[in-house]
């Protein structure tokens, strides 16, 4: 499915800096630090403005930038890649660790404090609870402004949507081989296994018409890129498929066969 590009401003937004942070969420965080400067959060007020813009708007984009470098790292453990809910926990417990230890120098480089290992775990847990709101707003600016990809569809050798809706889910993606008649069922071959299914050959055969794909016998509906081999003998043949599956050319279909171009 072709994929609209684009505006380029929103690709400006969404490039990532830092991990997977890009301009839109360390905007986001600049601008929380500003509201937090004006408000005087946290008894900031004491100090002049200026001070506090410096202070709070560089520990928040910082911070930030902590967490995006660490996002990456914790999506490659096989317990958190796909529990986007667990990650982002786990992801304000570890972004708080080294934004408590830029909270603490930048308020004693612009505050003239002094830095402590008792002041480290003092801070800890108010940076932690700092950090929830942060990553909470800066997911909803990645997601807002990053449309989730659309579902993918189903690749060209997959079964027709008439077969496929009778597949269970594990076969309906996979690559179709053959369709093949047994009495008033069907039994659908595909890489991923086959199934038996309550429908008439001649109702699969209308379906299968669209697929690149040939019947080679009044019971058999081979895919044309499933063949690895045609073995023939005294006027018919058989075509030995992917897994070895081997299907049946009677005399009839023989000719039409032996005329395709399997280039």
């Amino acid at each position: 499915m072709t994929q609209r590009a684009k505006h380029p401003a929103i690709a400006a937004l969404t490039r990532p800096l830092v991990g997977h942070l890009g301009l839109a969420e360390l905007s986001v965080l600049a601008l929380i630090g500003l509201f937090l400067a004006l408000i005087g959060a946290f008894d900031s007020d004491q100090i002049d403005l200026d001070r506090r813009l410096a202070y709070w708007i560089f520990v928040l984009v910082a911070g930030g930038a902590c967490g995006g470098a660490i996002e990456p790292w914790l999506e490659r453990w096989p317990l958190l890649a796909n529990r986007p809910w667990l990650r982002a926990p786990v992801l304000v417990l570890a972004m708080a660790a080294p934004s408590t230890v830029i909270v603490m120098f930048t308020a004693v480089a612009l505050y003239s404090g002094h830095a402590s290992f008792k002041s480290l775990v003092r801070l800890y847990p108010q940076v932690t609870i700092i950090c929830i709101p942060l990553v909470a707003m800066a997911w909803t600016a990645r997601r807002a402004l990053r449309p989730a990809t659309p579902a993918p569809t189903p690749p060209e050798a997959a079964p027709p949507p008439l077969l496929r809706e009778k597949l269970p889910p594990r076969l309906a993606r996979a690559r179709l081989l053959a369709v093949q008649a047994e009495d008033h069922y069907l039994r659908v071959h595909t890489d991923a296994g086959d199934a038996l299914l309550l429908m008439r050959f001649a109702d699969a055969l209308q379906a299968l018409e669209a697929m690149d794909g040939l019947q080679t016998h009044r019971s058999w509906w081979v895919a044309r890129s499933a063949v690895e081999e045609a073995l023939w003998r005294r006027g018919r043949g058989d075509l030995v498929l992917v897994g070895g599956l081997t299907a049946p050319v009677s005399r009839g279909y023989a000719a039409a066969v032996r005329a395709i171009d399997w280039a």
